[in-house]
C-alpha cells in the first residue's frame, strides 16, 4: 500500500484551516457566528482540511450493521474478509457495509473479552486493508483523526492522554423507588424525594411495564435492567397507572448522592456514551467527538496510518483507543480460534457463556 503523501495544495488547505481554527466561520455553520468549541476540531471546514490524511484509511474502514441497524465502524485486518470490530455493539443478524457501499452478511468469529474486540468474518478477497504505523504512540497534542469511508473524516481530535489502564467500574445508577405488589409485579410502594423517579413522575401505585424496549414481567426483572445502566442515562419507562399508560423519561442518579449525579449528567451533555467504557488494559485518550456507533473503527494519525481502534466513547471530551500494537496481538490470538464468539449479553458486556461474573445485587 501506498504511504500517504500529501500534496502541497493540500497541505496549504490544511494548514490554513488549523490556523484559522479558532476565529472560522462557514455558511453551512452559521454565518456571522463564532464556532462553538465543539466545532473547533469536529465542524465540516476543520474535517474536509484533513480529508487527504485519510484517503487510504477510508478504503480499509467498514461499517458494521446488527440486527438491521448501525452499530459500529469497523477496520479490515486481512485481504481475505477478516474484521475487526467493538464486540460489545454486536448483537444478531451481523452485515458489514464496505466503502464501495456494497453490504455482506458477517460471520462472529472470535472474540476478546479483555480488549472487547470481535473479530468477524465476511465473503471477500483482494480488500484493501490496514496499514499500521508500528511505531511509538503520537506526543500528546498531536492530531488523530478518524476516517469514515468515503470523503471528509468522521472527527478530528488530539492526543490527550498516553497510553494507560482503564479500570473496571460498576457504578449504577439508581431510580430511587421501593417495590412491592401483587404478583411479583413491579409496582412502586414508595417513591424517594429527589431521586430520579421522583423528577421524572412516577408514583406510588404505578406498575413499571417496559424501560426503553426492553419489557418487565416482574420486580426482578426490573432491578436487573436498571443495574445496567449508569448515573447519568436517561431512561423511558412505560408505566400504568390506574387506567392510563404514560411514558415517562428519567434521568439516573449516583448511588452516592446528587453531586456525582450532576457530574455524570453533565459528562454526557456532548452526546450518548458507549455502554462498556471501562476495563481496558491499555488505552490512548483523545477528544475527539464519537458516537458510540463511530467506535470500532480506525484512529489515524497524520501519516495516515493507524495508530489505533477507537474502543469506546467514555466522556464529553474523552474517546478511548486501543493503542495499535495491542490490537495487532488481539488479532494474532482471535485468528488462532482460542477466543470463541460470545453467547450471552449482560449489562450491557458481551461475555461467553460460563465467564465468572461479579454478583448482580439488586437496587433499583
Amino acid at each position: 500500500m501506498n504511504q500517504f503523501r500529501p500534496s502541497i495544495p493540500g497541505m496549504l488547505s490544511l494548514a490554513f484551516v488549523l490556523c484559522t481554527i479558532g476565529t472560522m466561520s462557514a455558511p453551512s455553520e452559521g454565518a456571522g457566528r463564532p464556532l462553538a468549541s465543539s466545532e473547533h476540531t469536529n465542524g465540516r471546514s476543520t474535517r474536509r482540511a484533513f480529508t487527504e490524511v485519510v484517503d487510504a484509511a477510508n478504503r480499509w474502514t467498514v461499517r458494521v450493521e446488527s440486527d438491521g441497524e448501525e452499530v459500529a465502524f469497523g477496520v479490515i485486518v486481512e485481504a481475505d474478509g477478516y474484521i475487526i470490530t467493538k464486540a460489545s455493539r454486536l448483537r444478531d443478524q451481523l452485515m458489514v457495509r464496505l466503502p464501495n457501499d456494497r453490504k455482506l452478511s458477517a460471520e462472529y468469529i472470535g472474540y476478546h473479552p479483555k480488549h472487547d474486540l470481535a473479530l468477524l468474518k465476511i465473503n471477500a478477497k483482494g480488500l484493501d486493508t490496514v496499514e499500521w504505523q508500528e511505531e511509538a504512540d503520537p506526543a500528546v497534542g498531536r492530531w488523530v483523526v478518524t476516517p469514515d469511508q468515503q470523503g471528509a473524516p468522521r472527527a478530528v481530535g488530539v492526543l490527550s492522554v498516553t497510553r494507560r489502564e482503564i479500570p473496571e467500574v460498576k457504578v449504577r445508577g439508581v431510580l430511587g423507588i421501593r417495590l412491592d405488589g401483587p404478583n411479583n409485579s413491579a409496582t412502586v410502594q414508595e417513591v424517594f424525594p429527589k431521586s430520579a423517579a421522583d423528577l421524572c413522575g412516577l408514583e406510588p401505585g404505578d406498575v413499571i411495564q417496559r424501560v426503553n424496549d426492553f419489557n418487565v414481567d416482574s420486580r426482578g426483572a426490573l432491578m436487573q435492567k436498571i443495574a445496567e445502566y449508569s448515573p447519568g442515562e436517561r431512561l423511558v419507562l412505560k408505566v400504568r397507572r390506574e387506567k392510563q399508560e404514560l411514558d415517562l423519561k428519567a434521568t439516573l442518579t449516583h448511588p452516592f448522592g446528587d453531586f456525582l449525579s450532576r457530574i455524570a449528567m453533565q459528562n454526557q451533555m456532548g452526546g450518548a456514551l458507549s455502554e462498556r467504557r471501562t476495563g481496558f488494559p491499555l488505552v490512548i485518550q483523545h477528544d475527539s467527538v464519537l458516537q458510540p456507533e463511530e467506535c470500532g473503527g480506525p484512529l489515524v494519525d497524520l501519516s495516515g496510518k493507524a495508530i489505533g481502534i477507537n474502543i469506546a466513547r467514555a466522556g464529553r471530551t474523552e474517546s478511548y483507543a486501543i493503542p495499535d500494537d495491542v490490537v495487532r496481538q488481539a488479532v494474532d490470538e482471535l485468528l488462532t480460534g482460542k477466543f470463541p464468539p460470545p453467547q450471552v449479553k449482560l449489562a450491557g458486556f458481551t461475555v461467553p457463556q460460563g465467564q465468572n461474573q461479579s454478583s448482580q445485587t439488586g437496587g433499583e
